[in-house]
């Protein structure tokens, strides 16, 4: 008679174990969709303050980005300012004022300020300033919204003044110097960012650099975001994190959270060392994630978390996205007896 050794069902343990996470990825991914679909905006929900400001703040900011370019289009952002206006008087009459609100009609103020008037816009105008009228009526005073104008040497002296004055004045910078950033220089930032915590200590981040014209100009054209500026950084790199590195249900999203992190630690490391960069967001659909992946050659295996454009400052003043950060009692939960 065979019998089976407690060792042997160790080892038996470890496939059953790993056939039994893999069935455990569907309801877990199921979980995931179902929670994403009820509560986002995806379904719409044009009456919670949440989801509406969610889409206000988005709107402003599209508009701040085309304020700091160094050359938009003519006619830029109108579409979006309508729909700005239209969601702003929408959470004004369901929900009042707040702090995003004020900001986000500072914005509008300001883009029709910027913006060479036209009889496109009178309706826009009307609104904007009808809007103005009751929130002068609150308390409600925010004064931040637009673009603000800083400098090379503006940047460079914050570096020696400490990690809040660095963080502080790190910008998306969309105006690039034309001297193309040492390739030293990035692998230096590199170094510095690997030393990020991840998982386990597992590492899985990878950074590709594009520095290609070429290459570059394929991989943007992939990227909804950059026209208007991204042509001119001197590189590009998708930051990427190695699924093979992860295991089990509990772990889905474990890639992106660490990608995640180092790409902050990366931002941070080439702005300490005078490098200008700008995010460029990935929210991809599957077709365009497969071809990125192809026209990039980035391996299968690994989750594209985000892009990077990255270039030399540009010497003198130029305008960046004030992009004002919300009041801390919205970002803070305290949890106390």
């Amino acid at each position: 008679m065979t019998t089976v050794s407690h060792r042997d069902l160790r080892r038996l343990s470890r496939p059953v174990k790993r056939m039994l996470w893999a069935l455990d990825l569907i309801p877990n991914y199921l979980y995931d969709g179902w929670r994403y679909l009820i509560h986002s905006a995806t379904l719409g929900g044009s009456t919670d303050p949440d989801k509406l400001r969610g889409l206000i703040m988005q709107d402003a900011h599209r508009l701040e980005k085309g304020m700091a370019l160094p050359h938009a289009r003519p006619g830029f952002g109108l579409e979006v300012a309508q729909g700005l206006v239209q969601s702003l008087g929408r959470f004004v009459q369901l929900h009042g004022w707040d702090a995003s609100a004020a900001m986000a009609l500072n914005v509008l103020e300001r883009y029709l300020t910027w913006r060479t008037a036209s009889g496109e816009d009178g309706e826009l105008r009307q609104r904007t300033a009808l809007l103005r009228e009751t929130l002068d009526g609150t308390s409600c005073q925010i004064s931040s919204g637009g673009t603000v104008t800083i400098s090379a040497a503006d940047i460079r002296r914050s570096v020696d003044e400490g990690f809040d004055s660095l963080a502080r004045t790190r910008h998306s910078i969309r105006h690039f110097g034309t001297t193309p950033v040492p390739g030293e220089l990035i692998n230096a930032a590199v170094a510095t960012a690997q030393y990020t915590p991840s998982v386990c200590n597992r590492q899985a981040w990878r950074a590709h650099v594009f520095d290609d014209p070429a290459m570059r100009e394929e991989v943007l054209a992939l990227q909804n975001g950059n026209a208007g500026f991204g042509d001119t950084s001197s590189h590009v790199i998708a930051i990427t994190a190695d699924m093979r590195y992860f295991v089990g249900p509990s772990e889905r999203s474990q890639a992106y959270v660490d990608g995640g992190l180092f790409a902050m630690s990366l931002v941070y490391a080439l702005h300490s060392r005078g490098a200008a960069t700008c995010f460029l967001n990935w929210s991809a659909t599957a077709g365009r994630d497969k071809r990125m992946h192809r026209v990039a050659g980035i391996p299968q295996h690994e989750v594209i978390v985000t892009l990077l454009a990255v270039g030399s400052l540009s010497e003198g003043e130029f305008a960046v996205a004030e992009s004002p950060r919300r009041e801390l009692d919205a970002i803070v939960r305290w949890h106390s007896p």
